[in-house]
C-alpha cells in the first residue's frame, strides 16, 4: 500500500513538472502531458526511486531520473509528432521533473525505504551471541 502512494505521489509530481514545462511553455494537451507522465512515473520509479536511490543516494539517482526523463521525453515527444523542440522541450521538462524528484527522493527515503530496511533487520536479526573466554591449563590450576 505504502509504494501506491508513493507512485501516486510520484505521478502528481511529474504530471504537475510536466503541465508547467511543457502545457504552459509548449502549449501540449493535457492529455498526452499524463500519458508522458505515466510512462516516466512508472519507469522512473522502478529504476531511480527503487534501484539507484537505495545504494547511490539523493544525488545521482536525481541525475539518473533527469537521464531518464529526458531520453523519454524526446522519444514520446517524437512518436506523437508533436510540433516543439523535442530537445528543448525535453531538457526543459526533464529539468522540472528533476526538481520534483529531489524532493520526492526525500519523501522515499525517509517513509519507504526506511520502514522496508527495519523490517529487514528485523528479520534478518540473528540471536545468537559470541562467548569469549580464557583457557585454564591442567598447570596452572595445580599451581594452586
Amino acid at each position: 500500500m505504502k509504494h501506491i502512494k508513493a507512485l501516486l505521489i510520484k505521478l502528481v509530481i511529474v504530471t504537475g513538472a510536466l503541465w508547467l514545462s511543457l502545457g504552459l511553455i509548449y502549449g501540449v494537451d493535457f492529455g498526452e502531458i499524463f500519458t508522458m507522465s505515466l510512462v516516466i512515473t512508472g519507469i522512473a520509479y522502478i529504476v531511480g526511486d527503487l534501484l539507484v536511490l537505495p545504494p547511490l543516494g539523493n544525488g545521482i539517482a536525481t541525475l539518473s531520473d533527469f537521464g531518464l526523463s529526458f531520453f523519454t521525453l524526446w522519444l514520446l515527444i517524437e512518436s506523437y509528432g508533436l510540433i516543439v523542440p523535442e530537445i528543448s522541450a525535453s531538457l526543459i521538462g526533464a529539468g522540472f521533473v528533476a526538481i520534483g524528484e529531489i524532493f520526492f527522493h526525500r519523501y522515499m527515503k525517509k517513509n519507504i525505504l526506511e520502514d522496508e530496511r527495519s523490517e529487514r533487520r528485523i528479520l534478518n536479526r540473528h540471536e545468537f551471541q559470541t562467548e569469549f573466554a580464557e583457557e585454564f591449563d591442567d598447570d596452572f590450576l595445580d599451581d594452586k
